[in-house]
């Protein structure tokens, strides 16, 4: 891939002027050169074109930094920068992006993920149909991300902390929040639940919800998580649950 075609593919993803794909290149790839080892670094050099080798040059590599600090030293939207990694992706090749994917904590998979997954809205909105709580304007779906919110933050609680890390980076930056707030509040490395007590605290984050309310509400965010995860992780996430929470997943 040669320079003008990079950046023509960051303008076209991240749907913003030439100048600006250039402006996030030339934040988000120092900031790569900065969390990757010299070695890795140098792999994406022997690929880049030419006029972009000066931004892999870093100050002190191998820094050990998540994805909220990655974010916060570009200083740029996060669509611009995943779209920068996509491009980025597209130039190396597969065999040295695994490499690079392998050298990043898991909090980097919503960064690295496909750019054409499902987002945040896309999410809510699927959950939003599943449940029936389209709201009753437009694009009103508070009572969806309510329900979102609840559910990922209940199997949060739930599932083993490994497996909060890998959802917090295959999901939207959006769902991070939830995700989190269950981390303190845990005093095993996963916390017990009957089918009964992971549905009443669902409805309690919920607020005003009956139980069956929340049972569906369960179902449909957990349809569309099967959705929005690779069939692998899902069966992993699932994997770690009793088996009478089998009436909540979804049916092949």
């Amino acid at each position: 891939m040669d320079h003008d075609r990079f950046v023509r593919f960051v303008k076209l993803s991240a749907s913003v002027p030439g100048d600006a794909a250039e402006q996030a290149i030339e934040a988000t790839l120092p900031t790569l050169a900065e969390r990757l080892s010299k070695e890795r670094s140098a792999a994406i050099v022997e690929r880049l074109p030419e006029e972009l080798v000066p931004c892999m040059a870093a100050g002190v590599s191998g820094q050990q930094f998540g994805a909220d600090e990655f974010i916060l030293r570009v200083a740029l939207p996060e669509p611009q920068v995943r779209a920068v990694l996509h491009a980025l992706r597209r130039a190396v090749g597969d065999d040295v992006w695994s490499e690079i994917a392998a050298e990043l904590p898991p909090d980097f998979g919503s960064l690295l993920a496909p750019v054409d997954g499902i987002g945040a809205a896309d999410f809510v909105a699927r959950v939003a149909r599943r449940t029936g709580l389209d709201g009753a304007g437009a694009g009103d779906n508070d009572g969806a991300r309510k329900a979102v919110d609840a559910v990922l933050e209940t199997l949060a609680e739930r599932v083993a902390g490994d497996q909060i890390d890998e959802l917090i980076g295959q999901l939207p930056v959006e769902f991070r929040a939830p995700l989190r707030r269950a981390k303190p509040h845990r005093d095993t490395p996963s916390k017990r639940m009957t089918i009964e007590q992971f549905v009443d605290a669902i409805a309690q984050r919920e607020g005003a919800t009956t139980t069956d309310e929340a049972v569906a509400h369960a179902r449909g965010v957990l349809a569309v998580l099967h959705e929005a995860l690779r069939e692998s992780d899902f069966y992993n996430l699932v994997s770690q649950l009793p088996l009478d929470y089998s009436v909540l997943l979804p049916r092949p």
